[in-house]
Formats: C-alpha cells, sequence, structure tokens
C-alpha cells in the first residue's frame, strides 16, 4: 500500500476520504476498531467492514475511532 497525504477541513471530506479508502480495501479481509477518549482504550477485532463502520457510527461523541485492518500473521 503506497502512503498519501490528505488535507480535510471538514467531516464531510474525512467521510468522502474514508469511503474511497475502504472501497479499494478489499471485503474479504477482517477489521479492527480501536476506541480512544477520557483516558481509556478499547478494541474490537475479526470484524467485517460493514461491522466496524457500524461501530464507528455509534462510537460516542466523547470518543475516536479508527477502523484498521487486521495483520495476517503466521504460525510456525
Amino acid at each position: 500500500m503506497t502512503e498519501t497525504v490528505v488535507h480535510v477541513t471538514t467531516i464531510e471530506q474525512w467521510k468522502s476520504v474514508l469511503d474511497v479508502w475502504f472501497a479499494q480495501m478489499k471485503q474479504d479481509k477482517t477489521w479492527k476498531i480501536d476506541f480512544y477518549g477520557e483516558g481509556e482504550h478499547w478494541s474490537s477485532e475479526n470484524l467485517t467492514l460493514e461491522q466496524a463502520k457500524r461501530r464507528a457510527d455509534n462510537c460516542p461523541a466523547e470518543y475516536w475511532c479508527s477502523i484498521v485492518p487486521m495483520e495476517q500473521y503466521m504460525d510456525y
């Protein structure tokens, strides 16, 4: 994956950037969502992209979240 810098000034622009990014990602991956706020952090793992997006949509206003693809680990 290449690195891209994007400057956004509104939440609508940010949502648009995320929509493009998600569309470029393969839908068969599993995803992780991290929540941060009020000195706390928690995660939900092994979600479909739709599940992760629904959880992000329901994120409390005092928290922020990030959705990332789960890493593929190989057991040797």
